[in-house]
């Protein structure tokens, strides 16, 4: 019987392709990891009689479906809102990739920037490809709230501003009103 061991590799050397050295029996084995190898592959070391299952390493920043990479940005509300956001993620080859999101857009893709994969054209020849970069906004609602109490004192300091112009005796009145209110 063949010994089955599962052995964790780091997204990037999925991603990039390498070494990765494996300890099984008081031996070292070392793994040449091809770019794009998913979960599941399974290297077998018959002489050996034992067998390293890929499994994914939990990354810090990206998650993995299928070819594509997945990665969760931050925004303030502002941008969201208004005028979108551009944020700048490290790739797992540590280039830098643009990620531009619209104004109210939750995700946003960007094509040729996910794990690499393996695939034949109609002639037969094999033909390396990426995947996609999946990004998805994360507002943080706490700072919506905020935000949102910060806006409502501008426009109460603003529509007093326009009511002490136009109607004196009225912003007057609602003064002394709120005073009242907030001693009880």
């Amino acid at each position: 019987p063949v010994a089955l061991r599962e052995v964790r590799v780091p997204l990037e050397t999925l991603y990039t392709g390498g070494a990765h050295e494996v300890e099984h029996a008081q031996r070292r084995f070392t793994l040449q990891v091809q770019p794009g190898w998913k979960a599941g592959t399974k290297v077998t070391y018959e002489e050996q009689r034992v067998s390293f299952v890929v499994a994914e390493a939990e990354h810090g920043t990206f998650s993995r479906r299928g070819n594509d990479l997945v990665v969760v940005l931050q925004a303030p509300l502002t941008d969201f809102l208004f005028k979108g956001s551009t944020h700048s993620v490290r790739q797992l080859d540590r280039r830098r990739v643009e990620v531009h999101f619209a104004p109210l857009s939750l995700s946003t893709t960007v094509s040729g920037e996910g794990m690499p994969f393996a695939e034949r054209d109609a002639s037969g020849a094999r033909l390396m490809r990426k995947g996609d970069l999946v990004a998805h906004l994360y507002l943080d609602w706490s700072e919506a709230r905020t935000q949102a109490k910060q806006w409502g004192q501008v426009a109460l300091m603003l529509l007093g501003a326009f009511l002490f112009i136009t109607n004196t005796s009225l912003f007057f009145m609602l003064v002394m009103a709120y005073s009242v209110a907030r001693r009880q």
